[in-house]
């Protein structure tokens, strides 16, 4: 009876063990894919960056800005638009598309941060196609309205990109903290101040308007 009860209790104690090993195992695991994920995300974001910077997007958008403007001053705002055309060739969005399904192994904060980026680049992005729908009859002074709401998007698509660049090395904040009201106050003055001088456009640093909240 006593080797039955110490046999039992083996057993026991090594189903317990062994489903404590499994849940580590499987806690790591996931773990290691929420790393990989957001390696890779991570990456994609700061490519987007420095491709729209390189190929000076922003300060293109803000030369069109101008040139309708002065259009519009000139009393000509229902005449045709200056626009900008982009023929992509690519997918900029391919990492993005293929990890979605998995945004969900990754921390609230980061999920929340990549989202709106991706969703902003490309609602950015739609408007320079060579079908956009925008362009059928774009006057001058419609132009301007545009080009002023795709200048403050792309400017937070920006913000967001520098810094997702950084998730891989930092801890997300705990709780709710939505920096967004400071980026937006920050996007409105460096706005102002890039359409007043299209050659040097100004932007606004993500780490100013989490450091000025806490975050």
């Amino acid at each position: 009876m006593a080797i039955a009860i110490i046999t039992a209790c083996a057993g026991l104690i090594g189903i317990l063990l062994g489903g404590g090993v499994r849940a580590v195992e499987a806690r790591w695991s996931r773990a290691n894919e929420a790393k990989s994920v957001l390696t890779a995300l991570c990456a994609e974001v700061e490519a987007i960056n420095r491709l729209a910077n390189h190929r000076q997007f922003l300060t293109n958008l803000q030369h069109l800005r101008a040139a309708n403007a002065a259009l519009a001053g000139q009393g000509s705002g229902d005449g045709p638009a200056h626009w900008l055309v982009l023929e992509l060739t690519q997918n900029y969005f391919e990492v993005f598309e293929a990890l979605a399904p998995k945004l969900g192994a990754l921390d609230p904060y980061f999920a929340d941060r990549i989202t709106r980026f991706y969703t902003y680049a490309k609602g950015v992005s739609e408007n320079y196609r060579p079908d956009a729908a925008i362009q059928d009859g774009l006057t001058a002074a419609l132009a301007v309205e545009a080009l002023d709401n795709d200048i403050m998007l792309l400017q937070t698509v920006h913000i967001l990109g520098v810094h997702i660049s950084g998730f891989r090395t930092i801890v997300p904040p705990k709780g709710i903290i939505d920096p967004f009201p400071m980026i937006f106050a920050a996007e409105e003055q460096a706005t102002a101040a890039s359409l007043s001088d299209a050659t040097e456009p100004t932007q606004p640093r993500i780490e100013d308007a989490v450091a000025a909240r806490g975050g």
